[in-house]
């Protein structure tokens, strides 16, 4: 957390960015590292809802993430994977120290319980409840909040045996079906960008030419 620059008398306090994640993540972050999957809202296609590979690398770009090929070095269901074994095990060996923390907001009577509910949140909107498949309710829930009479959540149940393996890396991606008028489009506006640069050179080479025969044939006169 650092001091806003808009906030020169620290009014609000120093407060969090996505770049200062990004910076910690890149100088303290072991394996697996979390950069963003091909079906995160973000850089879903806007008009198909489908992964789109060049706005990942657009969204990889704007945060200093590693750039990647095809979708399927950002498949989902394996990030979906590391975020449960990444997150249940530790929960689970300091869930007291959690739960003797407060909750940052009013829905959750502890820090455990806000991230508990914040995990599965993120289940749910990638759609790993889908593509693990993985369960948030019911008995057979891997993770489920335990509430109190008010609804908020202080405790959670967890099924740490249920958690599939991590799948080899490069396993045939399990994401939707990418849309193939955006790769389409994406090679049509490369080569449109470098015929433009081509064309660009020529005509700046044209012109020196032009200039250079003009002085060497006194092209050139005073009004």
């Amino acid at each position: 957390m650092v001091t806003d620059l808009a906030d020169p008398n620290n009014v609000a306090g120093k407060l969090p960015a996505l770049p200062l994640n990004e910076l910690l993540a890149a100088a303290w972050q072991q394996p697996p590292i979390a950069t963003i999957p091909a079906g995160d809202p973000m850089v879903l296609n806007t008009n198909t809802g489908l992964p789109d590979l060049f706005k990942n690398l657009a969204y990889r770009l704007g945060t200093n993430q590693p750039a990647i090929s095809n979708l399927g070095q950002a498949d989902t269901r394996t990030y979906c994977i590391n975020m449960l074994q990444g997150f249940l095990p530790r929960a689970v060996n300091v869930k007291a120290s959690l739960q003797a923390q407060k909750s940052p907001d009013m829905f959750n009577q502890n820090l455990l319980g806000f991230l508990v509910n914040r995990h599965i949140a993120a289940l749910q909107v990638l759609n790993c409840t889908g593509l693990v498949p993985v369960s948030v309710t019911g008995a057979n829930a891997l993770l489920a909040p335990v509430n109190d009479a008010y609804g908020r959540t202080f405790d959670m149940t967890v099924n740490l045996a249920a958690i599939p393996p991590i799948p080899p890396a490069q396993q045939t991606p399990t994401n939707p079906p990418v849309n193939p008028l955006t790769s389409q489009l994406g090679a049509i506006i490369a080569g449109s960008v470098v015929g433009g640069a081509l064309l660009i050179g020529a005509i700046i080479v044209a012109v020196v030419i032009g200039f250079k025969y003009k002085r060497s044939s006194g092209g050139f006169s005073r009004s």
